[in-house]
């Protein structure tokens, strides 16, 4: 018997120890969950809260906190876009000093010979694209926000290692010199993308601070500098510098301008329509509506459907009194949107730039969205098109 024991306590022990580790990691793994789901729960909530104060519709902030529909959607939205933004500050910079590096055998000389001028190339390349704030009233023939693709110059340092070493390398390494130029141009191109984002949340304001337009100039200059001369550099210190910028360029961008982070946040989950859209409701809830869009929407005179008018209603009977069941397609653009209301803004609506008082609140059911575009509707032989002027 004492044999049988002596047998049977290691066993025991180590089956006591391997319940006392799985009890262990299964209450971290519980609070770790917890923890996740509160402060994804209060980041979604703040959002929400400072989203209504924005578009002006703070009193809507008690029901829209009942509502927790939003919270999944909104976390995901917030987290994605946060982790972008230190994508393009942090990872992308060390993936540019990897992609840099990853050949270097093959262009050593070049690379010792040219080291200060290839720093001061990439720093050009990375700095072009600031001719994106030349003025609007400018008459250009492009939109200079398409000024932001000439980044993508920095590939033709690779082109540049290629004739340096067209003699002394084979046909591999010249294919993968010209791969690794094309994904720097594009890790190029993301690492900067959330400055246009930056310019577009500044242009949210008629009248953008000159400050904060400085502010901007001023950290795209020396972000552009101090990566570009940070590329040809391989010490370790290097990653710890991306993720301190990172995390600064961050919290200054949401100081100068939360609708930088709070726009796309909307737009991605949904919430808030990138821009105007055709929709569905009943004549009978439109009759409702229309008598709101007359007060608050400055509608003018009627106009013929061309390129100038924006378009209000189609498919609308005026003998039509009560108990309409002929849809009307509306245009418009909601800048909000829960389970349970809408706010429905004039399609011309600019955020922030002081429409918020034109946008009218509806019931979420009775507005449904459509494929439908002003051109498929002009088009269509069976649709009566309304065409207003909005001011």
């Amino acid at each position: 018997m004492n044999s049988e024991n002596s047998d049977q306590t290691p066993n025991s022990s180590l089956s006591n120890k391997l319940v006392a580790l799985t009890k262990e990691k299964a209450w971290a793994l519980i609070a770790g969950l917890l923890g996740s789901s509160v402060l994804a729960y209060l980041s979604s909530r703040f959002f929400i809260k400072f989203y209504l104060l924005e578009i002006g519709y703070p009193s809507l902030t008690y029901n829209a906190l009942l509502d927790n529909s939003t919270v999944s959607a909104l976390t995901f939205g917030i987290f994605t876009v946060l982790i972008g933004f230190l994508f393009a500050f942090c990872i992308a910079p060390a993936i540019l000093r990897w992609l840099y590096a990853e050949q270097l055998h093959l262009y050593e000389d070049t690379h010792q010979k040219y080291k200060r001028l290839i720093g001061v190339f990439l720093s050009v390349c990375l700095l072009s694209p600031l001719f994106i704030l030349i003025p609007e009233q400018y008459d250009l023939l492009f939109d200079t926000k398409y000024l932001i693709y000439s980044i993508f110059t920095s590939s033709f340092l690779f082109i540049f290692f290629l004739l340096k070493t067209w003699g002394e390398t084979g046909t591999e390494a010249k294919f993968k010199l010209l791969l690794n130029g094309f994904m720097f141009g594009g890790v190029s191109f993301l690492a900067f993308y959330p400055f246009l984002i930056l310019i577009s949340a500044l242009n949210y304001y008629d009248t953008p601070s000159s400050f904060a337009y400085f502010i901007t100039v001023v950290t795209w200059i020396a972000y552009s500098i101090f990566n570009g001369l940070r590329v040809v550099s391989q010490e370790i210190f290097q990653y710890f510098i991306d993720i301190s910028i990172g995390m600064l360029v961050l919290l200054e961008i949401i100081i100068l301008s939360s609708n930088t982070v709070k726009v796309p946040v909307a737009e991605f989950v949904g919430i808030k329509d990138a821009e105007a859209q055709i929709y569905e409701l009943s004549q009978t809830d439109y009759e409702r509506l229309n008598q709101k869009i007359i007060k608050f929407w400055n509608i003018g005179i009627t106009c013929n459907a061309d390129d100038n008018c924006i378009i209000i209603s189609a498919d609308y009977d005026k003998n039509c009194i009560e108990d309409c069941k002929n849809p009307v397609y509306l245009h418009g653009q909601i800048i909000f949107r829960d389970l349970t209301n809408a706010i429905l803004c004039p399609p011309n609506y600019k955020f922030g730039k002081a429409m918020n008082d034109q946008c009218l609140l509806i019931e979420q059911s009775t507005i449904k969205p459509t494929s439908q575009t002003i051109e498929s509707l002009k088009e269509n032989s069976h649709i009566d098109v309304n065409s207003f002027v909005l001011d």
